[in-house]
């Protein structure tokens, strides 16, 4: 019986729910029972019918969700059970996301952003930087606010807001400074001289590297997964990702 509970509520964390309250997912055939849970509210994140009382499920879908008066067509069709398993608490549907990684956006968030779109984070507001001056002018501001001795890893690089970068113009931002400026996607890393000194990265190591550059300090896809071993440290370190987390 819990078990049964468990998935039913697991549909209704993880399906999307229909438009309106006598919305058809699929046609119910004979073989399986309606089960209608009834719960104080549910959420549907849909404009249309923003709240609702019951909701319909047959097997592994959801057939209809409103309220027990608006799925009484069905009630009167179909074999049916009332679930009041969940009749004092509210119900909302899942937002899956199968492209969340937890863990690299606890490693972005504690990187300064630069970015063309404008965030508003709990512990700061990023202004969106459109153009390539703006963006370079931000990188310049982060490197002077930066403390001595510190990398400077910033996340949020998009080319076509921020025009192109190499490994020159981060060393004129920062010549003593290892500044490692990530592509928005996560996918690439441009790092400049003295950050490639200080992870001990070689040109020799580089130019065996399929998706890399020497001149431009840039890595990507394959190039960055083979230098992955030393940013990693660098970037992922324990205390970055525990204040990512935070």
């Amino acid at each position: 019986m819990k078990k049964s509970i468990r998935n039913a509520l697991a549909l209704v964390a993880l399906l999307i729910l229909p438009q309106s309250a006598d919305a058809v997912v699929e046609e119910v055939v004979p073989g399986e029972n309606l089960r209608v849970f009834v719960a104080r509210k549910i959420i549907t994140m849909d404009p249309a019918l923003p709240a609702a009382s019951a909701v319909a499920v047959r097997g592994d879908r959801i057939v209809s969700v409103g309220s027990l008066e608006s799925l009484a067509p069905w009630l009167e069709k179909y074999p049916y059970e009332i679930d009041r398993t969940f009749a004092g608490d509210v119900l909302l549907p899942g937002l899956i996301d199968p492209q969340l990684h937890p863990m690299m956006a606890a490693v972005i968030l504690s990187m300064r952003l630069a970015t063309h779109d404008s965030w508003d984070l709990p512990d700061r507001r990023v202004r969106g930087l459109r153009s390539d001056e703006a963006y370079r002018k931000r990188l310049r501001e982060l490197e002077a606010e930066t403390p001595p001795g510190e990398i400077l890893l910033v996340w949020g690089f998009q080319p076509e807001f921020h025009g192109s970068v190499t490994r020159e113009d981060l060393d004129q931002i920062a010549p003593d400074r290892p500044i490692f400026l990530w592509h928005r996607s996560f996918h690439e890393v441009f790092l400049n001289t003295a950050a490639l000194a200080a992870l001990g990265i070689s040109e020799q190591e580089v130019r065996a590297l399929d998706a890399a550059s020497w001149e431009d300090g840039h890595f990507y896809e394959n190039g960055l997964a083979g230098i992955q071993a030393k940013l990693i440290p660098a970037v992922a370190s324990s205390g970055r990702v525990l204040a990512g987390l935070e």
